[in-house]
């Protein structure tokens, strides 16, 4: 009987084909991913969350394949590196489609006043 090892590569390439695809797999957001600079050291924290959190963050890890501590951690690494920041700057989230419709409305001369109007409050360190 053959094996699985058999028929895939240590790499997840089938033998004579092409790399495996696993779509239950995302890709890991950049705020996620440890670097070799990233030397964090580890400590154990105790929260307390009500239970429907509890169950809810649970049915999302189970559904990214993740553990129930690095979904956390990875909510709380996106507030610090990005949520916190864009709160302070009053930015709003849009959708990339909405984003690229919006700007395919402008004409060029409306888009350069209105970048011209809000990226000294944008940016002020830069004088834009």
């Amino acid at each position: 009987m053959p094996r699985a090892s058999d028929r895939v590569s240590a790499f997840g390439v089938p033998k004579g084909g092409t790399a495996v695809h696993y779509p239950f797999r995302e890709p890991r957001p950049p705020w996620s991913v440890k670097r070799d600079a990233d030397s964090d050291t580890f400590i154990h924290v105790s929260l307390r969350l009500p239970e429907r959190v509890r169950k809810q963050l649970k049915e999302e890890a189970k559904h990214r394949n993740i553990t129930l501590n690095s979904l956390i951690n990875a909510i709380l690494a996106k507030y610090i590196f990005f949520d916190k920041i864009v709160e302070g700057m009053n930015a709003i989230p849009l959708s990339g489609a909405f984003f690229r419709e919006l700007v395919w409305t402008l004409h060029f001369e409306s888009a350069f006043r209105l970048s011209s109007h809000i990226g000294p409050v944008v940016c002020p360190s830069r004088g834009i």
